[in-house]
């Protein structure tokens, strides 16, 4: 048999050693992670955060994408929490610039890793740094744990409850949850983030202050996006103009239609942060399959762009849609309800699904997507998993008057 002839491998059975047992695991560090293990640990559970990279706060800190709250405008309204936690530290640390769109804080990435740190600490969350997520613990149709891959090699953490803050469902897949991807042409370009240095600060402002832009000016070139109306002649840091005119000017290729997008904000020092500017279609994440869950609800484009009301709301979520050509921003104090339903996994006991891979479609995902969002459901999700163990009672079986309780007691608006 020829090397060319081989497709399937088949691997010894072997015993993989348990490290670790606890009641509630989080798996995943970033912003929905984050505010999950911290959430389930000020709840009173013995909790576990479990991280494949060696410090916490995903898109926000490895990624570079600062922007937490980029949509915030005066009549916004938000569900606080340890979301804007997130935010209040960082800037308390000095690890935060204010936003050039809006009435938020860019927040440094590298600054973040220490601010999570010590949120992590001061929880008492036990950090479980440098591990790979790699197959589900099953007990039947319930999770038990997780198998993680490291430098220790392969070992088995058990847990009583486990929160799945992947990003793209990695957990609620693998142990048999119906899950959902929207095909590859659809999907939304990646985007690849990246600061610059020596960039002249007075010079570069005085030309965006001469010819600013406006959302309306993202109907350019690539893209053609869908507003409210109200949008439209609000300022937006987006540079098209540029890249047009070097274009022109033979100094990048006329095919080259990639480069467009946003900066964060301009310091002193000249250095040019949280820049959004490379969009590469036709890429997934998940292979090697976004993935979303086909949750016991599933919101809809109707839910995000009508004020939808859930008597399940585990948090609220301003009226912002970023993404699928879709760009509303919430500038007119309307929200919507987050019901837990869209958290809870089909198929699978002992699991919840926080992050943007909850429950619903295309539409909504560019909603939830959001960081800020991210960190919404995931507070709401460690809060269950700590009631869950506490009371006894699945996930699916967890009042959500208990919930919306601790959500309440936790300074987190959900109506």
């Amino acid at each position: 048999m020829t090397d060319d002839a081989i497709i399937t491998i088949y691997e010894p059975a072997r015993a993989v050693d348990v490290v670790h047992r606890v009641p509630v695991l989080v798996v995943g560090g970033g912003p929905s992670g984050l505010a999950a293990a911290i959430a389930a640990a000020r709840a009173g559970a013995e909790v576990s955060l479990l991280e494949r990279f060696g410090c916490f706060g995903g898109n926000l800190t490895v990624v570079g994408v600062e922007g937490l709250a980029w949509y915030r405008h005066e009549a916004t309204v938000e569900a606080g929490g340890i979301g804007r936690e997130f935010e209040e530290r960082a800037k308390a640390m000095g690890a935060a610039t204010p936003d050039s769109q809006s009435l938020s804080y860019e927040i440094d990435s590298e600054g973040f890793k220490v601010v999570a740190d010590r949120l992590v600490e001061e929880a008492g969350v036990r950090p479980l740094l440098h591990r790979a997520f790699a197959a589900p613990v099953m007990n039947g149709d319930a999770m038990a744990g997780v198998i993680v891959e490291s430098k220790a090699g392969r070992e088995a953490i058990l847990a009583d409850r486990v929160v799945d803050c992947t990003g793209d469902a990695d957990v609620a897949h693998r142990a048999g949850a119906p899950t959902r991807k929207t095909p590859i042409e659809e999907m939304q370009a990646a985007s690849v983030m990246f600061h610059l240095s020596g960039v002249d600060k007075q010079a570069f402002l005085s030309a965006i202050r001469a010819d600013p832009a406006t959302y309306a000016d993202w109907s350019a070139g690539e893209w053609t996006v869908d507003t409210s109306g109200k949008e439209d002649g609000l300022f937006s840091p987006y540079l098209r103009k540029p890249f047009a005119q070097a274009i022109r000017d033979g100094v990048i290729p006329a095919n080259l239609s990639t480069l467009a997008g946003t900066w964060g904000a301009l310091h002193d020092t000249g250095e040019l942060t949280y820049m959004n500017l490379v969009h590469l279609a036709g890429c997934d994440g998940t292979d090697p399959d976004t993935r979303k869950i086909d949750a016991v609800y599933n919101l809809t484009e109707q839910d995000v762009r009508g004020e939808a009301r859930f008597g399940d709301s585990i948090g609220i979520y301003p009226e912002f849609i970023d993404g699928y050509g879709v760009l509303i921003l919430p500038t007119t104090g309307r929200y919507l309800h987050i019901p837990y339903r869209a958290l809870l996994p089909r198929g699978v006991r002992n699991l919840l699904v926080a992050g943007r891979a909850i429950g619903g479609d295309r539409i909504a995902h560019a909603a939830t997507r959001n960081m800020a969002c991210c960190a919404v459901t995931g507070q709401a999700a460690g809060i269950a998993a700590a009631l869950s163990v506490r009371t006894g009672r699945s996930f699916h079986e967890l009042d959500a008057d208990l919930v919306q309780a601790e959500l309440d007691r936790q300074g987190v608006r959900h109506q």
